[in-house]
């Protein structure tokens, strides 16, 4: 198995795991609010695959991510207020989403990452990680 192999395995296996996890939660346990510091589960699923989006679109294709060119932030993200001054970027506490919608967007993604990671050569990454550390 090579590195981009490993890779392929690695990703395709994440989004096994986040699909199985997922597969059974309502849209009420998506929403509902712990105690404490932690997110909302629909939260830190959005923001896992947006994440995910962000770094197969925006870094590793140059193109801007799904959420923003096909529409699943508006799709998905139904209301989330911006943190109190001072915090940087909005609350992953007051996000929700549309799980169904949520569910397709991870697919899209998925099906983006394994593309992308499809197309890539030892070659590749080997320039990309050239051109990371020479950004730092």
């Amino acid at each position: 198995m090579n590195t981009v192999e490993l890779l392929q395995y690695t990703v395709r296996n994440a989004f096994s795991i986040l699909e199985q996890v997922t597969a059974d939660l309502t849209q009420e346990q998506a929403d509902w609010m712990p105690p404490g510091l932690a997110n909302p589960i629909g939260a830190t699923y959005w923001h896992a695959i947006s994440g995910a989006d962000f770094l197969v679109h925006a870094w590793g294709m140059g193109q801007p991510p799904l959420s923003q060119t096909a529409g699943w932030e508006e799709k998905v993200v139904l209301f989330q207020e911006p943190n109190p001054e001072g915090r940087h970027g909005p609350s992953l506490q007051t996000l929700r989403i549309d799980l169904a919608a949520m569910r397709e967007y991870a697919g899209a993604v998925t099906i983006a990452a394994e593309s992308w990671l499809a197309s890539l050569t030892a070659e590749d990454l080997e320039r990309m990680r050239e051109d990371d550390q020479s950004r730092h």
